[in-house]
């Protein structure tokens, strides 16, 4: 209806992607102890909160100095949250 070229078209594949929700519905941002260059930042508000999380995490990443911000996201909070 909406692009009449593609009337006998047929669909190759279809994926779904499933939209990461942590257990506590917080986001998890931050190293992961023990495992030296895995940083991780899982969120289910990402269109929301992508800006902020971009800049804040490229700084992290960058200097390797904390941002207070984000204390109480760290991966370390909750094993069960992963």
């Amino acid at each position: 209806r909406y692009v009449p070229a593609l009337e006998h078209a047929a669909v190759m594949e279809a994926r779904v992607g499933i939209r990461p929700m942590p257990a506590d519905g917080f986001p998890i941002v931050g190293p992961v102890e023990g495992r030296q260059g895995l940083y991780l930042a899982v969120t289910h508000s990402g269109v929301t909160l992508c800006a902020l999380l971009g800049e804040i995490v490229a700084s992290e990443v960058t200097t390797g100095l904390a941002d207070e911000r984000l204390m109480a996201f760290r991966p370390a909070r909750c094993v069960e949250c992963v």
